[in-house]
């Protein structure tokens, strides 16, 4: 399908949309080069102010496979004009593209080891048209994810890290130029990062130990290196097989993501439902979702990270019930 290009300069991009949620100082940010993208230290988010109202919220979709996505594209949420754009630091840094599946499927950088060929629909589209309906604020997404890896590929220092970084501080670069130029409804109100991963932690036995210390340096080092607000955790389902010994090493790293953020005011988790889905048959094979199932926890994520962007407090996440 070929793809409608966003123009640079075009100032009517996104209505004019209402000023929702809770303004915070963003944490200093340091400059990062990858061999794909090099930009300067983060602009400014805009504050809001009573004459202006609109603006855009920038998100990294970083994590592997359930976050990348392993669905049926043409089953997802088709995300409706303004309500989400692709923002690809990678493939081309120049415009906004309209949010479609597969998301950050043209995204792959060699030189970080973010490569991958199986993007085929992930909950990202369901999530940004909930945020929207509940903030009424479109999200410019970033993607960063690959099957497969443990979360020291994703460790502070690594390659990995520093390609996430780029391509969020070229995101932020680009609002701001747009910004500086006129276009308004591109005014940046704040940065976050959703987090998927562990479902490969779990596979290895990474302790709950470990994991969090990395999961903290992670966290802390986004809030410090790119000014995100907010580290939100979607934590991993169910190891979807008969080994019960698998099942047991993946409760320890979900609860080490729920434990991790109900003692850190800089990550939120916004859905629990992974688990439940894996009840009602949602997954396709021992790891991943079927497109319904990215459906379903997609919305319910997007919904609770939009009531914390609006009130500054942590969600209640609802257990998924058919019955």
């Amino acid at each position: 399908m070929k793809i409608k290009l966003i123009s640079l300069l075009t100032a009517s991009l996104l209505p004019m949309i209402a000023i929702v949620g809770c303004t915070e100082p963003s944490a200093p940010a340091s400059s990062t080069t990858t061999s794909a993208v090099t930009t300067s230290t983060p602009a400014p988010e805009h504050p809001d102010t009573p004459e202006e109202t609109g603006g855009v919220d920038l998100v990294l979709f970083i994590g592997q496979s359930n976050m990348a996505g392993r669905g049926t594209a043409r089953s997802a949420t088709k995300v409706q004009e303004g309500h989400a754009y692709e923002f690809r630091a990678i493939s081309d840094p120049t415009r906004l593209y309209p949010l479609e599946e597969p998301f950050g499927v043209n995204e792959n950088n060699p030189a970080s080891g973010v490569n991958e060929n199986k993007k085929t629909g992930s909950m990202v589209s369901a999530f940004c048209e909930s945020y929207y309906a509940v903030t009424g604020r479109a999200i410019v997404a970033v993607s960063c994810s690959k099957g497969g890896e443990r979360i020291s590929f994703f460790d502070k220092g690594g390659k990995v890290y520093e390609d996430a970084c780029a391509r969020v501080k070229s995101a932020q670069d680009f609002l701001h130029r747009e910004y500086e130029n006129g276009n308004k409804d591109l005014k940046l109100r704040g940065t976050y990062v959703v987090w998927l991963q562990g479902e490969s932690d779990g596979d290895a036995g990474t302790t709950a130990a470990a994991y969090t210390r990395t999961l903290n340096k992670i966290v802390k080092g986004f809030a410090a290196d790119i000014g995100a607000k907010q580290t939100f955790i979607i934590p991993i389902g169910t190891y979807n097989g008969n080994n019960d010994g698998r099942k047991a090493s993946y409760e320890v790293i979900r609860n080490a993501q729920i434990g991790y953020c109900d003692d850190s005011s800089l990550a939120t988790v916004i859905c629990t439902q992974l688990t439940d889905l894996h009840r009602y048959g949602y997954m396709k094979d021992e790891f991943h979702f079927k497109q319904e199932g990215y459906e379903i926890f997609g919305k319910d994520a997007g919904t609770n990270m939009g009531y914390f962007v609006q009130t500054g407090k942590k969600p209640e996440c609802k257990e998924y019930t058919e019955e």
